[in-house]
């Protein structure tokens, strides 16, 4: 199907099923195709990870929870940052972070 998880209406409404898909979920598909995001945080391979540096406590829970080394920074003396490069969206670090200083977005 178009979107998974929605049925097919039949094979001969096919478009009448795509245009329909699209009138009801229209900002969905945007988010996805459009801007790359999943508003409901579900397709993995759309998020990312990242530290607010006004949250970040500099205490490297995070860091050390990281499997890939992809959380940078000094303890105690400069925010930590994730290397999206790096990151596998397992999401440790933010399980890690006492200070709510991890967001998915």
């Amino acid at each position: 199907g178009s979107f998974p998880g929605i049925p097919e209406i039949a094979p001969v409404g096919h478009c009448f099923a795509h245009n329909e898909h699209l009138r009801l979920f229209r900002d969905e598909y945007l988010a996805h195709v459009v801007k790359k995001k999943c508003p409901s945080g579900v397709c993995k391979s759309l998020l990312t990870y990242s530290i607010i540096a006004d949250k970040c406590r500099k205490c490297s829970l995070c860091a050390k929870q990281c499997p890939t080394g992809a959380i940078s920074g000094i303890p105690g003396k400069e925010p930590y940052v994730i290397d999206a490069s790096k990151c596998i969206k397992c999401g440790a670090c933010m399980t890690a972070c006492r200070f709510d200083a991890v967001v998915r977005v």
